[in-house]
């Protein structure tokens, strides 16, 4: 992760520095084609031309050097940001010496390991946004999608990220001029970058040069949720009581952040959790079936060394529309397993000591095997319920902990395959873009 309080440091006394006049007058030229021109001009025929353009060019010259001094005033307050690519030409600046306007998404202020995983999540859904046409894209998406398809260079560009693909956090777009030779061999090799600029609503951001970065050196990894190790249950799971301290904090939540449920489909024999499934049909806020589990939540999950905040979750499914909803449905296996598997998986945490958390995936079995008969999907991930406001992902209970809220994205068996080897990420982004994510869709082509 970056030092931002030692970068700070050294990038206030490079704008102090005679080095920093150097690269204002780079990126404010003085005119002197004009200067040239009109002198050559004063003494031909033309030599009113010439006299235009030697007023013109100390015009431009004033306006240059003014620019220049409130450039310098205004990089007084510059705060540096870690950002991450999401348009740049790779081939332009694979030229040494070159620069590219670039958007970037990314914000000021803390940038550690969690931060950076964020980052690289929202490029992976912001640069999958780049090149769609916004009618094609779910409604959430469409806004955005034609901002970010306007790629013409703005130099005061900078808005924000909708929040339902940030997880919480403030992250801009920039607009900015990339470097090529900060670099290493004039190649991007990393998605990362570091940006300058004042942290207000406008105003320039520049391209850090590499010397002024001070990166930590024991930075640790982030988590990667590829493989989920577990063991088996030595004894049959204990039947509850279908008690729940948690459930009226639940029932508030669910109805304040995804509808009021129509119905509740309630256990009547219970192991180890007591799970209900709220059901909160279509209507024209959400035009789908939103089914939301509670009791997964009443105990908390074996979660690693440093996820203890990831304890606590319930689960969240899409059905289109049209899906039967009902007991009577229920009963056909072909309506059901998709509940089914809400409910064993709101279970498997407890009973095989292990955790569910965003990016996991969960096979059906070994090898996998569809979950019914005609139906082409064999494994599940979960992530965010980005289609929600962002304050959906998480109810804070009373006595501090929070409830994270995952949905589930069925899989076909080569989008796990896809996953394990390019991550979550990647493959989300290839779903939410052709508009599946976590939208169960029976008819859906895999997406690699």
């Amino acid at each position: 992760m970056i030092n931002t309080v030692q970068t700070r440091q050294n990038l206030k006394q490079w704008v102090a520095s005679s080095a920093f006049d150097e690269y204002l007058k780079t990126i404010h030229p003085l005119p002197k084609w004009r200067f040239i021109l009109g002198t050559i001009l004063t003494i031909s025929p033309l030599f009113p031309f010439g006299i235009a353009l030697l007023i013109s060019g100390f015009r431009k010259s004033s306006e240059q050097k003014q620019a220049r001094f409130l450039a310098k005033k205004e990089a007084a307050q510059w705060e540096p940001a870690v950002c991450a690519i999401v348009i740049a030409n790779s081939q332009a600046l694979a030229t040494p010496g070159a620069k590219a306007p670039s958007a970037l998404v990314g914000a000021f202020g803390s940038a550690d390991d969690a931060y950076m995983n964020d980052l690289v999540g929202l490029m992976s859904e912001v640069g999958g946004l780049y090149g769609s046409d916004p009618k094609t894209v779910p409604p959430e998406h469409q806004e955005f999608t034609a901002i970010i398809n306007d790629d013409t260079y703005q130099k005061n560009r900078r808005r924000p990220v909708p929040s339902h693909l940030t997880r919480g956090r403030s992250f801009l777009l920039f607009d900015t001029i990339l470097e090529s030779n900060y670099f290493p061999n004039n190649q991007i090799d990393s998605p990362f970058v570091v940006c300058a600029g004042n942290p207000l609503t406008s105003g320039t951001f520049i391209h850090l040069p590499p010397q002024l970065i001070v990166w930590e050196q024991n930075s640790t990894e982030p988590y990667d949720p590829n493989i989920i190790r577990h063991q088996a249950p030595t004894h049959e799971p204990p039947i509850v009581a279908p008690v729940s301290e948690n459930l009226p904090h639940l029932e508030s939540h669910i109805e304040q952040f995804f509808g009021t449920p129509d119905s509740v489909f309630h256990e009547l024999i219970s192991t180890t959790v007591h799970i209900d499934l709220h059901i909160i049909r279509a209507n024209k806020e959400t035009p789908w079936h939103t089914i939301v589990t509670t009791g997964m939540s009443d105990i908390p999950m074996t979660t690693p060394e440093g996820a203890e905040e990831y304890r606590l979750a319930e689960l969240i499914l899409r059905l289109p529309p049209s899906w039967p909803i009902g007991e009577e449905h229920f009963k056909d296996e072909k309506n059901y397993w998709p509940l089914r598997q809400m409910k064993f998986l709101a279970r498997f945490a407890h009973e095989f000591q292990t955790w569910l958390c965003f990016g996991h995936t969960i096979p059906n079995g070994d090898p996998p095997e569809p979950y019914c008969e005609n139906n082409p999907f064999s494994g599940v991930l979960l992530s965010d319920p980005y289609w929600a406001d962002e304050k959906a992902a998480r109810c804070v209970l009373p006595d501090g902990h929070a409830v994270n809220f995952w949905s589930l994205n069925f899989l076909y068996e080569s989008e796990m395959t896809f996953k394990l080897s390019n991550g979550a990420e990647p493959l989300l982004e290839k779903l939410i873009t052709q508009g599946y994510g976590d939208y169960v869709e029976i008819r859906r082509e895999p997406v690699c």
